[in-house]
């Protein structure tokens, strides 16, 4: 509490108490805190804009190779994220000239298809069955395959993000939605030979008749 004072001419002066130990502990705690946070922001954003995801969606490995540096093995079916700066860059691919690219930090949110294969986005509906009709209906055509559903397709040297789950991570069996939504559409992407034996399975056998079934063999 303030400390209360009286001098000779009846005037009160109200003095404040003095700040404990404790309270520039505190402040210091506070400040250590907040410049962690804001050194952590920095990492991330950092590690964030220099790095980036390449993708082998190919049945063999591969080696890939910046500006004549190091070659990088990346095995079959599988994403390795690379530190790389935002630059200018060739690339070879099994020792083979491929591309040429410019690395920006707004690519960040994409991944590199050295390969150049076709991945294909599928979109669901979650919960009300009602609004079937908000998911896009696309004809796609990928490796003389034809495909006509809630799907889009993806080629080029860069992909960008566009989807809620990448080609490791499944759907889950709920979301959480606002009281106000009656429905919430989600996606997710998968390399081409992933996506026709789903699409074979999830959709052939309850369309059959009117639904061509895709040549899983055909990106060998």
């Amino acid at each position: 509490m303030n400390e209360i004072e009286l001098v000779d001419n009846n005037e009160v002066i109200e003095k404040k108490p003095k700040k404990s130990l404790f309270s520039y502990i505190k402040i210091i705690f506070i400040l250590v805190v907040v410049l962690f946070i804001a050194w952590t922001f920095i990492q991330w954003i950092y590690t964030w804009t220099k790095s980036i995801t390449v993708d082998n969606p190919s049945w063999s490995g591969i080696t890939i190779q910046f500006n004549e540096e190091d070659q990088i093995f990346i095995d079959a079916y599988t994403t390795k994220t690379l530190e790389l700066d935002n630059w200018k860059y060739s690339l070879k691919v099994n020792n083979e000239d491929m591309w040429m690219f410019i690395k920006e930090w707004i690519w960040s949110k994409s991944f590199l298809n050295p390969t150049n294969e076709i991945y294909i986005q599928e979109y669901i509906l979650y919960w009300d069955e009602n609004n079937f009709d908000k998911l896009p209906n696309n004809l796609i055509e990928a490796y003389w395959n034809q495909a006509e559903w809630p799907f889009k397709k993806y080629e080029g040297i860069y992909i960008s993000w566009d989807w809620n789950y990448f080609l490791d991570e499944n759907y889950p069996d709920e979301v959480t939605m606002r009281q106000s939504q009656t429905y919430k559409i989600k996606s997710k992407l998968y390399r081409f030979d992933g996506f026709a034996d789903m699409y074979n399975q999830d959709y052939v056998e309850e369309y059959i008749e009117e639904t061509p079934i895709l040549d899983t063999n055909i990106g060998e």
